[in-house]
């Protein structure tokens, strides 16, 4: 199952409207059999611009990072399902690097001196 980040941009709510959003959100992610390893909130913020969502323009939004599993033929399903969600401004899917290609990309590479210096033949001579 691959690995996505699921960035996702409310409406300006306030904390008991937003903890319902995001218990929505999470019912649809787990009704698609997805896994959710993490959620992060990144705070209210302006938005870059003036974005329109159901006919409505907002100017301020609460900023979401879903870190989930998501089977690749249900993402489509979940994308229209968050779509029509009134409360959210946007949702933006991104593919994650799997995690056993991160720990390799971490570890490095010990290298082991086998055998020690040896003196050329002239120099054990002078010796």
């Amino acid at each position: 199952m691959p690995r996505y980040e699921l960035l996702l941009i409310t409406r300006a709510l306030e904390r008991p409207q937003l903890k319902i959003v995001l218990q929505r959100t999470a019912a649809n992610l787990f009704q698609q059999e997805a896994i959710i390893r993490k959620i992060e909130s990144m705070g209210q913020q302006e938005l870059p611009y003036r974005m329109k969502s159901n006919s409505v323009w907002h100017t301020h939004g609460n900023y979401f990072l879903f870190d989930a599993y998501i089977k690749l033929d249900k993402l489509p399903f979940i994308r229209k399902e968050l779509s029509f969600d009134s409360d959210i401004i946007r949702q933006t899917f991104i593919k994650k690097l799997c995690d056993f290609d991160e720990e390799k990309a971490r570890i490095p590479k010990i290298y082991e001196c086998t055998t020690s210096y040896v003196l050329p033949y002239e120099d054990r001579k002078r010796n």
